[in-house]
């Protein structure tokens, strides 16, 4: 993933709610890894019309992993294990902010009831407003917005660590 990119995965909201009995703030990056959140009617879904209304579909390095969109650029990436989905992973360009693809996959997330789990672990609903401000809070924002300011920034808390 490259440094200007902003990444997210998307759940359904319902395994999120059936998992925890409410609706979390933040999911750990550890509970994330060990939950299967694609299960029953989820894990079958079918998803390449949809996705390719609005990005290409893109070669992939694994049998497993379907790609739409480009490598450095907004991309989908749909992961299967074992023929069924188990991860929707959707990167932003931040250089050149595409709203509608970000309009597109937010208003998949809302027609599915799909949640948005951000790169700082935050859950959101699918709404735009929240989507940009997680963006505007981001690490790839800060770069593409003054990429010397974050790599001296990056550099300087390292050293201090």
């Amino acid at each position: 993933m490259a440094i200007w990119q902003f990444a997210f995965h998307l759940l359904p909201r319902e395994s999120v709610e059936q998992h925890f009995g409410i609706l979390p703030l933040m999911i750990k990056r550890r509970e994330f890894d060990q939950v299967k959140w694609w299960q029953e009617p989820y894990s079958t879904l079918n998803l390449t019309g949809e996705f390719s209304k609005f990005l290409s579909k893109a070669p992939s390095w694994s049998e497993d992993i379907e790609i739409w969109g480009k490598e450095n650029e907004d991309r989908i990436d749909v992961v299967r294990e074992n023929g069924q989905l188990a991860d929707l992973y959707v990167r932003v360009d931040v250089r050149k902010i595409s709203f509608s693809f970000l309009m597109q996959v937010l208003g998949l997330a809302q027609k599915y009831n799909w949640l948005l789990l951000t790169q700082s672990n935050y859950v959101l609903f699918p709404s735009f407003g929240k989507l940009l401000s997680a963006i505007h809070r981001s690490d790839s924002f800060k770069f593409v917005e003054n990429p010397q300011a974050f790599l001296t920034e990056l550099e300087k808390s390292q050293n201090d660590a």
